[in-house]
């Protein structure tokens, strides 16, 4: 496998590409899952666009609360990352809205 194609200016990391098939992937069986499971008032890319939106604030905030020992400044809110655990934490929240907002058991979202 190679890690990098490249086609004179434009370079494509095999790493960029998989993590951008992912959620594609990621959606499309999502929607057959919930097609299968017979669930048609729940919107699966409504679902899946706040699940996305939801772990990409988590993530953020989380690290900005990580990283306040310092004086708080613009930049704090420009640069740097996100961590995993707070996309986590605020998913299941996420998940357990969404569950009582379409009258299902979040048990039954998260198998789909």
């Amino acid at each position: 496998m190679q890690p990098v194609v490249s086609t004179g200016l434009w370079h494509l990391n095999s790493y960029g590409a998989c993590l951008s098939a992912a959620p594609l992937a990621g959606s499309a069986v999502l929607v057959a899952e919930l097609r299968r499971r017979s669930l048609p008032h729940v919107r699966s890319l409504g679902v899946l666009a706040v699940i996305a939106c939801g772990a990409i604030i988590g993530a953020r905030v989380d690290w900005i609360l990580g990283h306040l020992g310092g004086a708080p400044s613009v930049e704090l809110l420009l640069d740097g990352g996100f961590t995993f655990y707070g996309a986590l934490i605020l998913d299941c929240l996420v998940v357990l809205a969404l569950a009582s907002r379409y009258r299902i058991t979040p048990l039954a979202l998260c198998d789909a």
